[in-house]
């Protein structure tokens, strides 16, 4: 009994201190975002948003789904090898050479913003480096540095996004350089803290051994980039069938959800290792826990839009996104059924059916790509937001079947 109770205070330790950083992540993300947005205008935020998003998917790919199998596999890693191998990194730079490649010269062909471009490119690339060694610091146990760690990045970014605001700069160019130097400063911290814990194993640059890599991170890589990539897609599918003041409504809209959503990840980040551990997930009262408590969250954001997302709107980005106001309430739908869905998934991923997930996924987002453009074509940001709901309400009810499988054989659950 002892026992039990050690463990269960352990793993709220790590929930805290987990949300602890993810607080602070959301904190910097969404007020740097928010100060760009007052700063630029719905149109130049809009501008802004279309880039750092056509960057972001790129930097999804170039995670190769690595945050989340390391945060399974990593102790797997250590027993085995000692730490990291460094055909991850191998592996990775190969991505990111083939994605400078192709970028770059599209952007220069299509005369676009190409250092705006460049920089939030380099931004994100730096932050999926550090993420390899944040994932596994995280599945280590210690959540207390690497939450340090986006504090302190968070609170610097804040601080130099306030000054360029009260600066009245409005240099687009000069929050991009913002997340360039606060990711770098992360994939520092993370690597010397690593370095403390574990190691990278040295070997030899063999295309065999990154082949063997590729193909055993490809599940995650597709599940991840699908399941990450949605927020991104949102905004390049808008990009192309509207104009940057309604990306900039939207994506202002999406900023205030993601401020919501991330807490999620607080959860994962403790529960996944939990459930992985000792095949822990085949405990039916601890997978209807993780799934009540997860709901009752998303539940809470919902009615936290329903109630006062006006008046947040009013207060966080001013007279200038009036039109938010009109579909505030669908983005805290969207928040609903997506902390239902993760709180599947987790349980998918810790009993090894990646698989389930990425199969669920895969369907909804083709569903996703043909019925989004015909629906914002016809209802503009409003279509957009319904083929969101439509697609996160289908993934759930994949990933619920999936839970259902492993527990055909036990009446207690499901």
């Amino acid at each position: 009994m002892y026992g039990i109770f050690v463990i269960k205070i352990k793993l709220l330790q790590g929930i805290l201190y987990s949300l602890f950083g993810i607080t602070a992540q959301i904190l910097g993300n969404v007020v740097i975002f928010l100060i760009i947005a007052r700063t630029l205008g719905p149109s130049g935020f809009g501008e802004f948003s279309i880039y750092y998003a056509v960057a972001s998917v790129l930097a999804i790919i170039l995670d190769y789904g690595y945050p989340q199998r390391l945060l399974k596999n990593f102790s797997i890693e250590c027993n085995l090898y000692g730490g990291l191998r460094k055909r991850i990194f191998y592996l990775k730079g190969i991505i990111l050479s083939i994605e400078t490649m192709i970028a770059l010269p599209v952007l220069f062909l299509i005369d676009s913003n190409q250092l705006l471009f460049f920089m939030l490119f380099l931004s994100t690339a730096l932050f999926s480096f550090a993420n390899i060694f944040s994932s596994s610091l995280r599945a280590l146990g210690k959540f207390r540095s690497d939450s340090a760690h986006l504090f302190i990045i968070y609170f610097i970014g804040t601080a130099l996004a306030m000054l360029v605001y009260f600066s009245e700069i409005d240099e687009i160019l000069v929050f991009s350089l913002i997340f360039c130097v606060i990711n770098a400063l992360y994939l520092f911290l993370s690597i010397r803290c690593y370095m403390r814990f574990s190691s990278i194993k040295h070997e030899p640059f063999e295309m065999n051994s990154i082949i063997s890599e590729l193909k055993l991170g490809g599940v995650y890589a597709g599940d991840i980039f699908i399941q990450r990539g949605f927020i991104y897609i949102e905004i390049i599918i808008l990009a192309l069938l509207t104009n940057p003041y309604l990306v900039g409504i939207y994506q202002a809209g999406q900023k205030l959800m993601l401020g919501v959503l991330p807490f999620a990840q607080a959860f994962n980040n403790v529960l996944l290792p939990y459930l992985s551990l000792d095949n822990n997930y085949k405990n039916s009262n601890k997978v209807v826990l993780v799934f009540v408590a997860m709901s009752f969250i998303g539940f809470v954001g919902l009615m936290g839009f329903y109630y006062v997302g006006e008046w947040v709107v009013n207060i966080v980005y001013g007279k200038e996104y009036e039109d938010l106001k009109e579909f505030i309430v669908l983005f805290g739908v969207v928040i609903l059924i997506r902390y239902i869905s993760s709180s599947l998934s987790i349980v998918l991923t810790a009993a090894g059916r990646q698989n389930v997930r990425l199969k669920g996924n895969a369907i909804c987002f083709m569903l996703f790509v043909i019925i989004a453009p015909l629906l914002v074509w016809l209802y503009s940001i409003v279509g957009m937001l319904y083929a969101v709901i439509a697609s996160a309400t289908l993934s759930s009810v994949f990933y619920f079947q999936g839970v259902r499988s492993i527990y055909k054989n036990n009446t207690r659950i499901l």
